[in-house]
């Protein structure tokens, strides 16, 4: 099978190239206090929550950062993303599958998450 990659080194880097097709680039949602960056793929319908003070330590090459996801949380089925207030909560509106019962009967399934500041 091929390797849907492929490496390019330069002298100061390896790069690596994907030879699939791109999908739309994900929206870059800052918190409010701009501890968190949020990924948000709506042709996906996934997202990704990333702390911004990880990405910088990994970027400087800090040795504290060795080791340490930026990833702080994520999920898949999101219809729609928001951050909620002025202290770092957000809100995600999930796409469920619907579930019928035994009896034919549609069951509640709530479909709004709500959570507090990642961590």
């Amino acid at each position: 099978e091929k390797a849907s990659y492929m490496a390019k080194e330069t002298r100061i880097s390896k790069l690596i190239v994907s030879t699939l097709p791109l999908t739309s680039p994900p929206r870059l949602i800052p918190s409010p206090s701009g501890r968190y960056l949020c990924l948000l793929w709506e042709g996906n319908q996934k997202y990704d929550i990333l702390h911004a003070g990880s990405l910088l330590v990994r970027e400087t090459g800090d040795g504290r950062g060795q080791g340490v996801s930026p990833s702080c949380d994520s999920g898949d089925n999101v219809l729609s993303f928001a951050w909620v207030g002025d202290d770092d909560q957000f809100a995600v509106l999930r796409q469920v599958e619907i579930d019928y019962g035994q009896d034919g009967e549609v069951t509640d399934q709530d479909t709004t998450d709500k959570k507090s500041r990642p961590r």
